[in-house]
């Protein structure tokens, strides 16, 4: 019968699975915000208004509201480890449509399928929860929780300098794809397989009650000012 000691033989080291879920969340905040400086080239270069250019930042964070709850419960009912892969997969998918597209609802639907990446952060914490010692406890979660603004702040400068000379806006998606295509490698790799720690069901008919009440709330938020 496995004892205490072979689980934590099993258990990966603390330091490699802090750096892992440090990835999937830096690619995480790099999507997210590598399209702000680049939102006026997406107009110019496809031909349609700032306001329809703004639906870029929209529709991203509409599928993130929406997504984001169903794949928490998602983590609890299947285990982190196959929900946090389909993200990736979903992240890098949408990254690649978004560098080989020039069509805005194609772009629209690359940005809704990154969406499904804020939904790392709180599967990685849960992870954390799980694997870590309490004694490393903090200190993993608070790491992981920097590469939020990192990522960010990484992902605004980047775009902002592969795009000031008026270049391509499909740039910095090479940065956002390296990123997830990256973060997908290491969690297959190191991330463990564990039982999943809830039971029961995703209750469907709820989170699409969920998701439209979402949306009906912040979609005349986001475009209250173009609206009027």
């Amino acid at each position: 019968m496995p004892t205490a000691a072979d689980a934590d033989r099993r258990r990966p080291r603390a330091a490699l699975l802090v750096a892992v879920l440090a990835v999937g969340t830096t690619a995480l905040a790099l999507l997210q915000s590598l399209v702000v400086p680049v939102l006026d080239a997406i107009g110019d270069q496809l031909g349609v208004s700032p306001a329809a250019a703004g639906w870029v930042l929209t529709a991203n964070l509409l599928a993130a509201a929406v997504s984001t709850p169903v794949l928490g419960r998602l983590g609890d009912t299947w285990g982190e480890r196959p929900v946090m892969i389909g993200i990736l997969v979903a992240m890098t998918a949408g990254t690649l449509l978004a560098l080989v597209t020039s069509s805005l609802p194609l772009l629209l639907a690359a940005r809704v399928l990154q969406g499904a990446s804020y939904g790392l952060f709180p599967l990685s914490i849960s992870v954390l929860r799980r694997e870590l010692p309490a004694a490393r406890l903090n200190v993993g979660m608070s790491v992981v929780s920097s590469t939020l603004a990192v990522g960010g702040v990484v992902g605004l400068v980047a775009a902002a300098l592969l795009t000031h000379d008026g270049g391509d806006y499909h740039r910095p998606f090479w940065i956002g794809l390296a990123a997830s295509a990256a973060a997908l490698v290491l969690v297959v790799l190191v991330l463990p397989r564990r039982p999943p720690t809830g039971s029961g069901r995703v209750d469907w008919w709820g989170a699409v009650v969920l998701a439209g009440g979402l949306v009906l709330l912040l979609l005349p938020v986001s475009q209250g000012n173009a609206w009027g």
